[in-house]
């Protein structure tokens, strides 16, 4: 199914996706924005835009988000909140 609140740009070696972006990766780490910019070059995910992202343990809220393009060194920029998950 298509979802049409999601769009995807591209210019000069950067994707730029807009609307009801939602990153999943192969550990289940979430990333959740209304905006999330990949620059192919650098292999960089960046954003300046408010993010929840979800890890195991936590949920963390912030105004930003850095990340190579595995996901595996993912800093969330400017916390507003941290929540422990305990399943």
């Amino acid at each position: 199914m298509y979802d049409q609140s999601l769009v995807g740009l591209y210019f000069r070696g950067s994707i730029d996706l807009q609307g009801n972006v939602v990153l999943t990766t192969a550990t289940n780490d979430t990333l959740f924005t209304e905006q999330l910019f990949y620059d192919q070059t650098k292999e960089w995910l960046f954003t300046n835009f408010p993010v929840k992202f979800r890890t195991t343990d936590y949920l963390t809220n912030g105004n930003g988000f850095d990340s190579n393009k595995n996901v595996t060194n993912a800093q969330v920029l400017e916390v507003t909140g941290r929540i422990f998950i305990d399943e």
